[in-house]
């Protein structure tokens, strides 16, 4: 049961306090040396690495060179609280503030997340920028590797993340939620030639990946890609056309224990949401929960659900045009472009009449 060890030597001392685990000893710092490791000067053969940190994650805890590093004043803070925020919370936040209890965000404390206290806030924020700066750090070795071996003008570099983090933020942690914290990710990409130092502002999504690779390495294009390729941006060249909205979408239910289920009173099928982000508005469609409409333009950190006023009203029915549009879009076509005709089996991977 490798979950129980690990949270064991967690709990081995007090909240707030560093681990007992060396810096050197850390999940990080393994990892790291066994792509350092493997990256030895006799080898020249082509390679690929996916480096699944799992830090920075629960539970909080750093060890005390990394708590160093990072000063606790200089630790920034979400406003988690707004004077405009609707009184009564939507249920599924009232759901995760009934259910959310630090005891699994941090070893040694226990108690509803949302009732944190500021000391509690500030030490798990802590905690969480230490293991961002030891990750950083060890990101950094496998660069000076690359360098010393003459590896780093032929290699592409992704750094990105599966989630974010909601960190005291609605009164939440980890990542549920719609919120922007729960689901914005950094992306930076590094590949040799191409235009350096870019700041992209367009939006891009975690299936864009995987097409960018493919043309980056010359390969063959597969017609049920759902993501688009970032090499213009990469070269300098934003595509005339990109997309003005991001979609995500997030699962609620829990098989193990049917919580959700049996607090909303639903089938594990309808808990889930789905959202539409544009850069003025967001619209959450839940399958049998109420809506949820922010206007990001006069409420960026998404506190007023206005889906029940006149300008809500327009937007949700944007929001869900889109959301059609797009699972249109991308039902999966693999049969779709053949079709027998005299004896003969016609195909075509996107067909567009001639115009």
């Amino acid at each position: 049961n490798p979950q129980a060890g690990r949270d064991g030597v967690y709990q081995m001392t007090p909240f707030g306090a560093p681990t007992c685990l060396k810096a050197d000893d850390s999940e990080t710092a393994f990892l790291t040396n066994q792509v350092l490791e493997y990256l030895a000067p006799q080898d020249q053969e082509p390679f690929f690495f996916h480096l699944s940190y799992i830090a920075p994650h629960p539970p909080f805890a750093a060890s005390q060179e990394w708590l160093n590093a990072v000063s606790v004043a200089g630790v920034p803070t979400r406003q988690d609280t707004n004077k405009n925020t609707d009184t009564t919370p939507h249920p599924l936040i009232a759901f995760h503030h009934s259910t959310q209890n630090l005891a699994s965000f941090a070893p040694n404390i226990s108690g509803p997340v949302h009732t944190a206290t500021a000391q509690t806030k500030t030490a798990i924020r802590h905690a969480y920028a230490a293991l961002m700066a030891e990750v950083d750090h060890h990101i950094g070795r496998v660069f000076d590797r690359l360098k010393a071996l003459g590896h780093w003008e032929n290699t592409i570099i992704v750094v990105s993340g599966d989630h974010g983090e909601q960190m005291f933020d609605h009164g939440l942690l980890g990542k549920v939620g719609w919120h922007d914290a729960a689901a914005h990710i950094p992306l930076i990409i590094r590949v040799p030639g191409a235009k350096p130092a870019q700041k992209i502002e367009h939006f891009t999504q975690s299936i864009d990946l995987f097409p960018t690779l493919v043309e980056l390495l010359g390969l063959e294009t597969d017609v049920n890609l759902d993501g688009k390729s970032l090499v213009p941006f990469l070269n300098g060249s934003p595509p005339p056309n990109w997309r003005d909205c991001v979609f995500w979408s997030h699962d609620f239910r829990n098989l193990a224990n049917l919580q959700a289920e049996r607090y909303f009173g639903l089938p594990s099928q309808l808990c889930n949401f789905h959202v539409v982000r544009t850069k003025s508005f967001k619209y959450v469609h839940f399958p049998t929960l109420p809506p949820i409409i922010h206007d990001l333009t006069n409420d960026p950190g998404e506190y007023i659900n206005i889906a029940q006023s006149k300008q809500g009203q327009s937007l949700r029915f944007e929001g869900m045009e889109r959301l059609l549009n797009m699972r249109i879009t991308h039902e999966n076509e693999i049969l779709s472009y053949l079709q027998a005709h005299n004896g003969h089996l016609h195909g075509s991977a996107h067909h567009w009449p001639s115009t």
